[in-house]
């Protein structure tokens, strides 16, 4: 019980940075000489502990002492020089900023003909052979998303990477595009960057720029389209940066600031830096045009994104973020994250997603998605729970028997789980069966998993036995591909559900699409080498299934017989 609460936890990022930021609060630091650190300028905090109270600077990206000692009383006016480089991390400050280099040798190597390799390692392009592991080979729009290239930094004290779903960034992008702007600045979004650049027409009609801390989107990137940057002290690491920036503002006036975060980000350091970028913007605006305009979009929590309800025009929207690298959030009925915006609600239009809907009252987009998903949840917990009594069950060997659930497995399932029961008799040990039976549920398919243990679907809610069994065998059908499957479900709701029913089954049908692409998507960004083994594992689990279903009952028990023999021939050499 303790390792599950340790777990979660950890996986908490929100919680985590709320406890660490326990009895701190920043100050503004005014009359102090500024100290760095090798991660830039430092922040000046106060600490409470008991009756004791401390002032100091320290690091603004890293938290933690490990990841960055630096620690300066505010009683020294100036910076110790044995504290400059007390840092084993990587010094940004110092690095050497080569823009764009790997875009100079992919035209190289397409000129030479040779095929495109990523190296996570040397963060730079090759053709093969090279001494470390490569992503590969790469057309040009794999390389105008360098971030689907790099291993996401998920260090909860310092650089937490968290990429969008398709879905959300879609949701960001349409009202960017809507809202009509002619220029967005890019916070902490590279995802959101990168589908700008990576659109003809986007990249002609909106102009962009991104901020952002990660210094391996240098070689990707000109300088006149990104900057290293510290978002909580608006510090751009390499100085041209600057007048770059003031370029990309002076050739806009309609600008649109997105930004995410880290999690527990101090919304005080957040507003001021973005508060200084809106006034650099409109300073290098002046006298060009009657009509700029600087609008606002952030990504928060909602704990710590409510502090924005305090401004002027904020709202929060009704739709939940997702991030499909994040172990937590990457499932909307799961995830606090919303969009905190000053721009009008109508932007944002969720119509085409299946779970929102526009609400005359609020005047804006809702959502009706955690009454599905509650559902879903149950159908899980309804799923461990049967498994869970049929394993304890199954210690007792009084409660031995066949299954009740074997009626509603797949035919080739349901042929072994009776070829195991077959010759049990009464009051015998049943160990053997019961594990049998256990590694059969194990490798059912997870969506096979909760049509047989969970709760059926909303569309078959009143449906009769008969009807359920109907869609049951289609949704059990491996021979039928995914297209097929569909197809055939379809023509069967239209013959046997009512119009209500009928209506629960497309929404139940986008839902299932929905997640089906996210999942593709997901096994799309796996490595060369993860994604042969997924294809491989995939195939063995059709074979696999292809032999159980043509078993012979005879052939199924001599095997058994086998196993079983083997079994307890191990378990008597334990015992010697």
């Amino acid at each position: 019980m303790k390792k599950k609460k340790k777990k979660t936890r950890v996986e908490n990022k929100s919680e985590w940075s709320l406890r660490k930021r326990q009895g701190f609060r920043l100050l503004d630091p005014v009359d102090y000489q500024l100290p760095t650190c090798s991660h830039g300028p430092c922040l000046l905090f106060e600490r409470k502990t008991g009756h004791t109270t401390e002032k100091f600077f320290a690091c603004a990206v890293y938290r933690s002492k490990k990841r960055c000692s630096f620690r300066l009383n505010i009683s020294y006016k100036t910076l110790p020089s044995n504290l400059l480089s007390n840092s084993d991390n990587l010094n940004v400050a110092t690095t050497s900023f080569n823009y764009a280099t790997i875009r100079k040798k992919v035209n190289l190597l397409r000129a030479e003909d040779e095929k495109i390799y990523y190296c996570i390692t040397c963060n730079d392009v090759f053709s093969l052979p090279h001494i470390h592991p490569m992503k590969g080979p790469l057309g040009i729009p794999s390389l105008r998303r360098p971030s689907q290239l790099f291993s996401a930094h998920m260090q909860n004290d310092s650089e937490s990477q968290y990429w969008f779903t398709e879905e959300s960034l879609a949701v960001i992008v349409n009202a960017i595009e809507k809202s009509g702007c002619d220029g967005v600045l890019c916070i902490g979004t590279p995802t959101v960057f990168e589908y700008f650049q990576s659109d003809k027409l986007l990249r002609w009609k909106i102009k962009s720029f991104l901020l952002d801390i990660d210094a391996r989107f240098v070689p990707f990137l000109r300088s006149s389209h990104f900057a290293v940057y510290s978002m909580l002290t608006n510090h751009f690491y390499d100085p041209v940066s600057i007048r770059k920036l003031i370029t990309f503002f002076g050739s806009i006036h309609r600008l649109v600031i997105v930004c995410d975060p880290p999690f527990g980000v101090f919304i005080e350091a957040l507003t001021n830096s973005i508060k200084k970028l809106r006034e650099q913007f409109f300073t290098s605006s002046i006298g060009r045009l009657n009509d700029n305009w600087c609008k606002n979009i952030i990504i928060l929590p909602i704990f710590t994104g409510k502090r924005f309800l305090n401004c002027n025009d904020f709202h929060m929207l009704d739709y939940r973020i997702c991030y499909r690298n994040h172990s937590k959030y990457k499932r909307p009925e799961k995830s606090i994250v919303r969009i905190f915006t000053d721009l009008p609600l109508n932007e944002f239009d969720f119509s085409k997603l299946p779970d929102y809907r526009f609400c005359d009252k609020c005047k804006k987009m809702k959502g009706f998605r955690i009454k599905m998903n509650f559902r879903l949840t149950t159908s899980v917990i309804i799923l461990s729970s049967l498994l869970s009594s049929f394993i304890d069950a199954a210690k007792s060997s009084k409660q031995c028997g066949l299954p009740p659930f074997v009626g509603d497995l797949p035919d080739a399932e349901k042929k072994e789980v009776l070829s195991i029961w077959k010759d049990y008799k009464s009051g015998e040990d049943c160990a053997d069966q019961r594990q049998e039976t256990q590694e059969i549920i194990d490798n059912l398919p997870s969506d096979v998993r909760a049509v047989v243990f969970g709760r059926s679907p909303p569309f078959l809610k009143n449906a009769s036995a008969s009807v359920k069994k109907l869609f049951r065998d289609i949704m059990h059908n491996r021979t039928l591909s995914h297209d097929e499957k569909k197809q055939e479900l379809s023509k069967l709701a239209e013959q046997v559900l009512n119009k209500k029913q009928l209506a629960e089954f497309k929404r139940y049908l986008q839902e299932h699409e929905r997640r089906r692409k996210e999942f593709e998507e997901a096994v799309n960004n796996l490595s060369t080498e993860a994604k042969e083994i997924y294809d491989k594992l995939e195939r063995l689990k059709a074979e696999r299934a292809g032999i159980l279903e043509q078993m012979s009952d005879d052939v199924r028990k001599e095997l058994r017989q086998l196993y079983r023999k083997s079994k307890g021939q191990k378990g008597s050499n334990r015992k010697h």
